[in-house]
């Protein structure tokens, strides 16, 4: 059998389309370069149904070979079904194609944490269509799938509610871009209902908690502390620690200033800074640039920022050091620090603006956690009866 590099016109960016058959029934085959990746990719479509309306196996024959000098006819004059966008029917081309367009038109309104979990689990989905057939066509992913797929990524990746949720969110936001665009007439996530928010554990780091948390980084790694700091003093999310440039930070008014860009909730608000932060900050900040990211290689303001998953990472290898329990989140920080704003005599609504919650609805559940001090304050402040 040829190679591909025995095709000739390789030069030109293609290798012509051929009619094969394999146990699961004939298709055709044919390699063309992927403008996105500059590699040469295999597409292909199957016959089949062509197959069934032919009366006899020559008539088929001379239809597919027909079909196969257009198809190679269209290659020689330069068509390229990646590129191809007003004449293409809805849903012929490849799931993995149709994600390089959509990260094509969307990336650059995407944050970078989005985008990084939307090509995560664009490659899940991808992964599963190759298993169960290579090459899945847009068309072909049905609403059955669809529901199936959740299934079972669910059960292997033992996703929790959350997680399920979360991959349903990027799964529907391609297939809504994919009805958008007039490449399919239904979103086939479309009517999947997301799953009960379970409860959060949320473990409080006491005292003694940050008094090992701070002495293991003070040893190991002294700059993640700034981390820490922002999260447990400022009560800004990890997420938004890693969007965070130079700029947003006002010593003078002892403040860090978060755009409505860079929030999760989309509002802007001001995160008071510590005495510690302000010194920290302003030996951190001394000579940096405006446009730097606040925190980047070795905890100092650079070009790059360091991801959220880097974050984690950390946490985890200190917490797992120091025997903390898995239920002790670098996120628990912040909720501690928001339950100490509580416990030291803040009113609901300094917190609910410290914290940017949507509504007091959300600030009140940090009211309701276990506080080992509550029977010594309850007698403390009793009145004899």
């Amino acid at each position: 059998m040829s190679t591909l590099s025995q095709f000739s016109p390789l030069f030109a960016g293609y290798a012509p389309a051929v009619v094969k058959h394999i146990a699961t029934g004939w298709f055709i085959e044919y390699y063309v370069t992927n403008p996105f990746t500059q590699t040469l990719e295999r597409r292909k479509f199957r016959l089949n149904n062509l197959r069934k309306r032919c009366r006899t196996a020559m008539e088929f024959r001379v239809q597919a070979n027909t079909i196969c000098s257009q198809l190679n006819m269209k290659l020689a004059n330069g068509w390229n079904p990646f590129t191809e966008t007003s004449n293409e029917k809805p849903g012929t081309l490849p799931i993995s194609a149709m994600y390089e367009k959509y990260f094509a038109d969307v990336e650059k309104d995407l944050r970078p944490d989005t985008l990084r979990s939307y090509k995560s689990f664009s490659k899940m989905l991808i992964e599963w269509c190759e298993k169960k057939t290579s090459d899945m066509l847009l068309g072909d992913f049905t609403d059955v799938m669809a529901v199936r797929f959740l299934d079972e990524q669910r059960q292997e990746r033992k996703w929790a509610n959350a997680t399920f949720n979360n991959n349903l969110v990027s799964a529907q936001a391609f297939f809504t871009w994919c009805v958008k665009k007039k490449y399919i007439e239904k979103n086939p996530f479309y009517g999947i209902e997301k799953k009960k928010k379970e409860a959060k554990k949320r473990t409080v780091v006491n005292a003694d908690a940050r008094a090992i948390i701070r002495d293991y980084f003070m040893k190991h790694q002294q700059g993640y502390l700034l981390i820490c700091e922002l999260v447990f003093q400022s009560l800004i999310r990890p997420a938004e620690i890693s969007r965070l440039r130079v700029s947003n930070v006002d010593l003078e008014n002892k403040v860090i200033r978060l755009d409505g860009s860079i929030t999760k909730t989309k509002y802007s608000r001001n995160a008071v800074l510590s005495d510690e932060l302000i010194e920290i900050l302003s030996r951190n900040l001394a000579g940096a640039d405006p446009d730097d990211y606040l925190i980047s290689n070795g905890y100092l303001p650079g070009k790059e920022p360091i991801s959220t998953k880097m974050y984690r990472n950390t946490w985890a290898k200190m917490r797992k050091d120091c025997h903390l329990p898995d239920t002790m989140q670098l996120y628990s920080l912040r909720d501690t620090g928001i339950i100490s704003l509580f416990d030291n005599g803040a009113d609901a609504n300094t917190v609910k603006g410290a914290a940017d919650h949507h509504n007091l609805n959300i600030t009140s559940i940090y009211c309701d956690h276990v506080d080992d001090n509550l029977v010594e304050k309850v007698r403390k402040h009793s009145e004899k009866f």
